[in-house]
């Protein structure tokens, strides 16, 4: 064990034992990735979830800052969306700026984020599934506009997602909560 230790870098060791320390002495929350490995997506041994460009996102009252963001066919980006309105959001990345109503398992969705986003803490140990995937269905890191990426944020909340695009046009990242796209809850993704 002492060997196979001693190939392994002192940067993944010593990420893996603050990880470790990390969960032993916190309680049963769910730990965001930041929490647990810092600035994870800088290590270059992270692989497929890299980021080529990062995009910060802001939602302010009635609008998403900036109103457009330029990025490229096949790279992947890190989108860091910032609430610093008083309202909940649900910001999904996605192709039409359509909200989804006929959708009926998007609904259910929508319905379950809120749910949990409004339990107290200690009932929903922070559970939030951002995205439409089953418990049962593995979840990719880097998401696909198909796969309806979703970040659910809070007032006063940052949180992030990874997203590629495939194929060049016109994209939108919006809220579908509530008439919130009809107030501006939104930005166009420009794809080139």
């Amino acid at each position: 064990m002492i060997n196979a230790l001693a190939k392994v870098s002192p940067s993944c060791l010593c990420v893996l034992l603050l990880a470790l320390l990390t969960l032993s002495i916190r309680p049963v929350y769910a730990l965001s990735p930041e929490q647990v490995l810092g600035e994870y997506w800088k290590d270059p041994l992270f692989g497929a979830a890299a980021s080529n460009k990062d995009v910060s996102l802001e939602v302010l009252y009635k609008t998403i800052w900036p109103s457009e963001s330029r990025v490229h066919v096949g790279e992947t980006v890190r989108f860091i969306a910032i609430n610093k309105g008083d309202e909940l959001h649900l910001l999904l990345f996605s192709k039409a700026r359509s909200r989804l109503q006929e959708d009926t398992q998007f609904q259910e969705f929508v319905a379950d984020e809120v749910h949990h986003a409004q339990a107290a803490p200690s009932a929903s140990h922070h559970h939030s599934h951002h995205g439409s995937a089953t418990v049962d269905e593995t979840v990719d890191i880097v998401k696909q506009i198909s796969q309806r990426p979703t970040l659910l944020i809070k007032p006063g909340e940052r949180k992030e997602t990874l997203v590629r695009f495939d194929h060049p046009g016109k994209y939108y990242v919006f809220c579908v909560l509530d008439d919130h796209l009809d107030q501006g809850y939104i930005s166009e993704i420009i794809v080139e």
